[in-house]
C-alpha cells in the first residue's frame, strides 16, 4: 500500500501484514514476518514495476502470479538465471482463459473465506449498470480504494 486509507481498509479486511511501499523497505518487513524464509507466492498486478521487489521477498521456489504488467504492449526484462536459481515459478493468469470450473471453485472457495470471517472485502462504490462508464472512470481515477459493484 501507498496511502494511509489504504493500510486501513487492508487491516479491516483481515491483512496479517500491511508494508508502506514507499515508506518501508517491503522485502525487508516481509522476510521479517515470515521468520527470514520469505513469501510462499505473489499476486502482482505490476509484474514489470515489481519484479525485483517480488525477488527479494519471495522465499526459495516462490510464486508471482501475475494478471497485469502495464500497457498492453509491456515487455518486461526477466532476469532468467537469477530467476532460475530462486526457483521462481511464474504464473500468468488471465481471467478470461479460465475454465468455468476454476471460475466456480473462486466463487466457493473466496464465499468460503468470506463467511469465515478471513476476508471482509470493503465496499468503495455501487454504481447501477448504466453508470458503468462512471464506474470505470472512478477505478481508472486511482483515488477510490476498494470494490467498485455494478448493479443489474
Amino acid at each position: 500500500m501507498s496511502r494511509p486509507e489504504q493500510e486501513k481498509i487492508a487491516r479491516e479486511a483481515g491483512a496479517d501484514l500491511v508494508v508502506n511501499r514507499k515508506t518501508q523497505d517491503a522485502a525487508a518487513k516481509i522476510k521479517a514476518f515470515t521468520r527470514g524464509q520469505g513469501a510462499d507466492r505473489v499476486v502482482e498486478v505490476a509484474f514489470e514495476a515489481n519484479l525485483e521487489l517480488n525477488r527479494a521477498a519471495l522465499k526459495a521456489n516462490g510464486v508471482i502470479s501475475t494478471y497485469s504488467s502495464g500497457p498492453p504492449d509491456s515487455t518486461p526484462r526477466i532476469p532468467f538465471t537469477a530467476m532460475m536459481r530462486q526457483g521462481i515459478s511464474v504464473h500468468f493468469i488471465l481471467v478470461y482463459a479460465m475454465s468455468r470450473e476454476a471460475h466456480w471453485a473462486a466463487a466457493r472457495d473466496l464465499n468460503a473465506a468470506i463467511e469465515a470471517g478471513r476476508y471482509r472485502p470493503h465496499v468503495a462504490g455501487i454504481f447501477q449498470l448504466d453508470e458503468t462508464a462512471k464506474a470505470h472512470q472512478a477505478q481508472e481515477s486511482g483515488g477510490t480504494v476498494g470494490k467498485l459493484l455494478i448493479g443489474v
